[in-house]
């Protein structure tokens, strides 16, 4: 039996390639770059999707700080705005680059639209280093770029009833306020010798009607906002840059309405 045992065994026993010795580490090797290179392109791309994410946030951010600052002359207050958005993309914890990307021609604009609507963007561009697709050659950094607008319209909707006896309710903006609300500087509507701007004063309204409108005549209720300018009523002023730098005004002020026309 052990005879026929060992001769099966020679038999069937297969020599051994000595040219195959070693192909497995190869093939290991080989299999491990491209392993690297998805885990690297799903690592990098999920950290690049988060800071994009971030990027639009601090832009965001940045747009709503820097449209307080614009005044009626956009090309002069364009810097102040520019700045005030530079800072809050650091308070936001972005690099100085990004910060940097904001003097690039067309990333900060601002213009006035029909309706007087002051609107304000900025875009900002996050050079973005990565690591795992530095082992397969990719060295170049990846350019995020990310944009946001603001406007402000410093009118406030008020509705009025355009037809008393039908109570039909429309939204218009008549809520015009200077740079003193209070009754004791002047009713807003119609000032008399205010202290921002003597003599009589008047506001010019524009109204847009859409072509169908029926009739050929036109009810505009204005409110007197007396009724609000409570004695209690104190608050801050928090001044923009423009004020603050160009007009010599206090950063902050406290203002108290009084409450009734005999304050004016």
């Amino acid at each position: 039996m052990k005879l026929l045992h060992k001769i099966k065994q020679n038999l069937f026993r297969q020599p051994a390639d000595t040219g195959e010795t070693g192909q497995s580490i190869v093939l290991i090797a080989l299999a491990l770059v491209g392993i690297i290179a998805f885990a690297g392109l799903a690592i990098d791309v999920g950290f690049i999707f988060a800071r994009g994410s971030q990027l639009q946030a601090a832009v965001d951010s940045a747009a709503l700080a820097g449209v307080v600052e614009l005044t009626a002359d956009i090309n002069a207050s364009l810097p102040a705005a520019r700045t005030k958005s530079g800072q809050f993309l650091n308070a936001n914890g972005m690099p100085i680059s990004v910060t940097e990307s904001l003097n690039n021609p067309g990333y900060v604009t601002a213009y006035i639209d029909d309706l007087n609507i002051t609107n304000y963007s900025v875009t900002a561009t996050w050079p973005v280093e990565t690591f795992f697709l530095k082992a397969i050659g990719f060295q170049n950094r990846v350019n995020l770029t990310r944009s946001a607008t603001a406007a402000i319209f410093s009118l406030a909707d008020i509705y009025a009833s355009r037809r008393v006896e039908d109570g039909v309710l429309a939204t218009s903006n008549q809520g015009i306020f200077g740079p003193n609300i209070c009754v004791d500087y002047g009713d807003p509507f119609s000032p008399l010798n205010s202290p921002w701007e003597p003599g009589p004063y008047t506001y010019s309204y524009r109204i847009y009607l859409p072509p169908d409108y029926p009739s050929d005549i036109l009810r505009v209720e204005l409110f007197d906002p007396d009724s609000i300018n409570q004695a209690t009523n104190t608050h801050v002023v928090l001044r923009s840059d423009a004020a603050i730098n160009q007009g010599g005004l206090a950063p902050t002020t406290n203002k108290q309405c009084g409450g009734n026309s005999s304050n004016r």
